[in-house]
């Protein structure tokens, strides 16, 4: 079976690439002939060599072209295209996917703000968004919020949609020499817990909540607590000034930046706590990946949060300081209780559907090329 990843390759790291980097290892793994065509790069953006990734230049124009006429000869079984917020294919989605009915599609969005961006759009936008989101054969939702906004608002079929979290984690992450290690390992040992927060410096994510809630606690408690914070590249300036203050305020912090995601997952190893103080979120793969580890998590009471995860009240600073007491306190309970803690392995998951709609068997090989004369990359 051949199968198609259209979207984002790393650098840099973020919620689509490293989903992408990771789905394409797993298929691999499984003898699928995997793809990926990276959409995104930058025009003067260097990326590694990879025989079986391949990377458009040019305008944004140029690219669309690129795409459409790889796609036109591509003799894939299935085309899975990722996104953010859909936009990128507002304007020739509708085209592409009518040229490519012959091979079976796939679309996940991973971004948890789609509802909220897709509520505040005009009429045309939504009708464009309807009509082409309906020529995919198949849509895999991360939440069941999105869910829902597929079925009662954009008329996909309950049958077409499947409620699977972008969550794919690696077999082997840890990294012996890393760089930063000397610098992480010294930091914690100068405090006596140490808590992780991560991703990009928009307000939306609660940066500033940690902070004010861990000032509060010290008050409280004669502990050192180590907050490490792991930056990604996209940043709101003047968000990034506030908190980067109140950083230089608070005297155990520990900032790195622009990680790949097996440097992170090695560090996120070492911490006692990951927590994730967001506004609004999607299935955040940060919070998965904790849990994985048997990290505990505190995160803010938004819907969708798996079911191991200690909430606070959004927006809190408060309530958050009242949970991290809990958190400190009862820390060796909630270790043990993270020993049950098992999560499905989704990259199964999106195999079956591969398999379902190509109406392949898992159990046999299967020829990457279909009948028919068409040139093939």
């Amino acid at each position: 079976m051949k199968v198609i990843n259209v979207g984002r390759w790393p650098p840099p790291y973020g919620g689509v690439s490293s989903h992408i980097q990771r789905l394409h290892k797993f298929l691999l793994e499984k003898g699928v002939n995997s793809i990926v065509i990276d959409q995104f790069t930058k025009k003067h953006q260097n990326k590694e060599r990879n025989p079986q990734v391949i990377i458009l230049r040019g305008t944004r124009f140029q690219k669309y072209i690129q795409l459409y006429k790889l796609l036109s000869n591509s003799n894939a079984d299935i085309i899975h295209f990722h996104t953010s917020l859909f936009r990128n294919y507002i304007l020739g989605g509708f085209f592409l996917m009518k040229k490519i009915n012959d091979v079976k599609s796939v679309l996940t969005i991973h971004s948890g703000r789609f509802v909220a961006y897709y509520e505040k759009k005009n009429p045309a936008w939504k009708y464009v968004v309807r009509k082409t989101l309906n020529l995919f054969d198949h849509i895999i939702a991360l939440n069941e919020e999105q869910k829902l906004v597929y079925e009662n608002k954009l008329n996909i079929s309950a049958t077409n949609i499947s409620l699977i979290p972008s969550f794919l984690f690696p077999n082997d992450f840890r990294i012996s020499n890393m760089k930063q290690m000397h610098k992480v390992n010294t930091f914690l040992n100068s405090v006596d817990f140490t808590m992780l927060v991560s991703g990009r410096l928009f307000e939306l994510y609660g940066f500033e909540l940690v902070l004010s809630a861990t000032k509060r606690v010290i008050q409280q408690k004669n502990l050192k607590i180590g907050i490490i914070f792991i930056f990604y590249t996209a940043q709101d300036k003047n968000y990034k000034d506030r908190v980067m203050e109140s950083i230089r305020d608070y005297p155990y912090t520990l900032v790195l930046k622009d990680l790949s995601p097996e440097e992170y997952l090695t560090i996120l190893e070492k911490t006692h706590l990951y927590v994730r103080p967001t506004y609004s979120d999607g299935n955040s793969v940060s919070i998965l990946e904790a849990l994985t580890l048997k990290i505990p998590v505190l995160a803010s009471d938004i819907g969708g949060r798996p079911e191991e995860v200690i909430l606070f009240k959004t927006g809190s600073d408060i309530n958050l300081a009242d949970k991290l007491v809990y958190c400190i306190d009862n820390y060796s309970e909630l270790k043990e209780q993270m020993e049950y803690c098992k999560l499905e392995n989704n990259g199964i998951r999106i195999l079956d559907i591969y398999y379902k709609l190509a109406q392949k068997d898992h159990r046999t090989e299967h020829s990457s090329l279909k009948n028919g004369n068409r040139k093939s990359f």
